[in-house]
């Protein structure tokens, strides 16, 4: 439910009261969505995986690595060869490539960055409801052998 707010509101803001992304309103509207629920599971999945430090993996991964990769103010040919490799695989990156194909050129070529947030937003899922799994097949067994007959 969050995800779904905050790309309203982010497309409200950005397109409607700062008209700065032109494009259709509805998929600027999931596309927000969709990269708030990427970063979301990401980050829930490398706490889940790592604990608090999982959540400054995730600012490394998000923050550190894909804001400079995402070319935002610079296109990605004039970025160096390492930023320009990893910023498409980043969700910062697919975002940012997938908010252009909406704006500019009607959603042609927005699918693989679609499905590039798809796959971060899939995978980070999937790793905090095995871990959630993981975690009540340990403690079952703990919580039994505190049972008095």
């Amino acid at each position: 439910m969050y995800s779904v707010l905050a790309g309203l509101l982010g497309v409200l803001v950005a397109g409607t009261l700062l008209d700065a992304v032109p494009g259709n309103f509805w998929a600027l509207w999931a596309l927000g969505s969709l990269l708030v629920l990427t970063v979301g599971a990401l980050t829930l999945a490398l706490y889940e995986f790592a604990g608090v430090l999982g959540i400054g993996l995730a600012l490394l991964l998000v923050v550190v690595l894909g804001g400079p990769s995402a070319g935002g103010v610079y296109p990605t040919e004039l970025l160096p060869a390492f930023w320009r490799t990893v910023g498409p695989f980043l969700p910062p990156g697919a975002g940012l490539d997938a908010v252009d194909s909406i704006a500019y050129f009607r959603g042609a070529g927005a699918g693989g960055p679609w499905w590039t947030l798809v796959a971060w937003a899939g995978g980070g899922a999937a790793v905090v409801l095995l871990g959630g799994v993981v975690a009540t097949r340990v403690r079952a067994p703990a919580a039994r052998a505190t049972r008095r007959p």
